[in-house]
């Protein structure tokens, strides 16, 4: 706490304690020396034991009120356990992982602001670096604008067709499911669109995108949002892209898990061959024999294969370790895109649903999945309930 002078603590006691005697006013100069030497929150406490401490506070200048508010006791900061809630403040939002039953909080380095979110969507730079990037296209035009303006509150985003532009530039070009893909990443919410059909042909849909969430694991997730549009009358549009890669690795099995190093087991056996074959070779050489011997020189290349096989099995282990290591770094530097990285980096995790009866139910299911899994969490505050 910062140190008074002796005269701003004379008029503090005399004002703060109501001293009016000339007895307890030398007794307050006393204690406004022993707070010259101390700091103010000892002083405060011996007064409080000699006048006791009053509920009404004149403060008359600007010494006494300086004081008075320098010298007030800390508050009191309460024990008891707050609920664990999702932070909404943007870049550093934290998100809820279940390991072992219990639940912990992951912090989240990579999600944009909104303030950088809206700036791209305007065509200017992000403040943060890697926010967005040239070869990902999020500025919007006109009628995109106005349709992004309208997802802000309906929590999903009303794309013409899929929402590609018709131009010749290759590789992603879709602006609007860009943008609001990072506005649903500021929030970690997954993203909601519909896909109006542009033809007879190509009915409505709705498009889910769960990256956004940023799961480790979002099977979870994708099994619940698919289980509400089944209780509405949606069923999900299977891809026939991950048909075949669900196929291809119950086909594979451990062949797509990398090389089978060899156990303890068998190296060890080997091993033991190789001691049986080199106390043969001792034998036939105490029996009087040479390495010019056909009966040696036959013993000798068994036993070199024994050890030509041991040396292929020990590059096997060797192998085997530097699979594991790559597939850790690997898994490593996933994570770490996960949580620092920026979205457009991260693979997308879309789910398609088909209505069969028409706009309104794909439009109704849009707002319902808004309203179930696109929730901005409140905190309390002294004016009120505003929100994150």
């Amino acid at each position: 706490l910062p140190r008074l002078k002796h005269s701003q603590l004379i008029v503090f006691c005399a004002k703060r304690f109501s001293v009016t005697s000339h007895y307890n006013l030398r007794v307050a100069v006393a204690l406004g020396r022993i707070g010259c030497d101390h700091n103010c929150a000892q002083m405060l406490a011996r007064c409080t034991r000699v006048w006791g401490c009053t509920s009404n506070v004149h403060r008359s200048s600007r010494a006494v009120g300086s004081a008075t508010r320098l010298l007030k006791p800390p508050m009191g900061i309460s024990a008891r356990p707050q609920p664990m809630q999702r932070n909404m403040s943007g870049r550093s939002m934290s998100i809820h992982a279940k390991a072992e039953e219990d639940l912990v909080r992951v912090k989240v380095t990579g999600r944009p602001t909104l303030d950088d979110v809206q700036r791209l969507a305007r065509g200017q730079r992000a403040k943060k670096r890697g926010t967005g990037s040239r070869g990902v296209p999020h500025r919007l035009n006109e009628d995109e604008l106005k349709a992004f303006t309208v997802a802000k509150d309906k929590h999903y985003l009303v794309l013409k067709g899929t929402g590609v532009r018709r131009t010749r530039r290759l590789g992603n070009n879709n602006p609007a499911f860009n943008i609001y893909r990072q506005l649903c990443d500021v929030y970690g919410w997954p993203a909601i669109y519909v896909e109006k059909g542009t033809g007879s042909d190509k009915p409505d849909v709705v498009l889910v995108d769960t990256s956004p969430v940023r799961l480790k694991d979002p099977t979870d997730l994708q099994q619940e949002i698919t289980a509400f549009a089944a209780a509405l009358g949606c069923n999900k549009i299977e891809d026939p892209d991950e048909a075949e890669e669900d196929d291809s690795e119950d086909e594979g099995g451990a062949s797509v898990s990398g090389p089978v190093s060899p156990g303890p087991a068998e190296l060890a056996a080997i091993e033991a061959d190789i001691e049986a074959q080199g106390n043969v070779i001792r034998e036939l050489k105490a029996e009087g024999l040479t390495n010019s011997d056909p009966a040696v020189k036959k013993e000798v290349e068994t036993l070199l294969a024994l050890k030509t096989r041991l040396q292929e099995k020990m590059q096997e282990v060797e192998v085997a370790k530097q699979a594991l290591i790559e597939a850790a770094e690997a898994e490593e530097a996933d994570e770490t895109l996960r949580l620092e990285g920026p979205v457009w980096m991260l693979k997308t995790e879309c789910m398609r649903f088909d209505c069969p009866e028409g706009r309104p139910q794909v439009k109704a299911l849009a707002a319902e999945l808004a309203g179930k899994f696109c929730v901005v969490q409140c905190k309390k505050s002294s004016r009120g309930v505003a929100l994150r």
